[in-house]
């Protein structure tokens, strides 16, 4: 193979890679497990408030909204870790799905808050609004 057709085949690899995946500048950040978005957005906040995630783990407390027209949802990643990493939002219209409770579940919302407390090894993330990706 000649370097010319060499550089543009190598040229084209670096173009198509550069907007894959979480970290490619896109509108949506996706991909990611509630452990490791939460880890990372305490990290640099700056690149992450406000992005779009898709984010997946183990729902829990499906409860109805205060204005009974959707629901809140808590992702955590491993809930028998002492290590609280979580996910929390509201889906703004529905019913939480029967026996979501438990169940491994993508989302996928609005970056609205970035909170740790390093005494409690806690980072959470909150998304307004989210909804479940099918």
């Amino acid at each position: 193979m000649n370097k010319s057709l060499l550089l543009i085949t190598a040229s084209f690899v670096v173009f198509a890679l550069s907007g894959c995946g979480g970290g490619g500048g896109g509108n949506v950040l996706s991909g990611y497990a509630v452990d490791e978005l939460a880890d990372k957005a305490v990290a640099n906040e700056e690149a992450y408030m406000g992005k779009e995630v898709v984010v997946s783990g183990y729902a829990s407390w499906p409860s109805p909204n205060i204005n009974s027209n959707g629901y809140s949802l808590k992702l955590d990643f491993d809930r028998h870790s002492p290590i609280e990493r979580m996910v929390s939002c509201i889906v703004p219209q529905g019913k939480a799905p029967e026996g979501i409770d438990s169940k491994w579940v993508t989302v996928k919302g609005k970056i609205a808050n970035i909170h740790s407390q390093n005494y409690m090894d806690l980072k959470s993330i909150e998304l307004e609004p989210c909804e479940l990706v099918k």
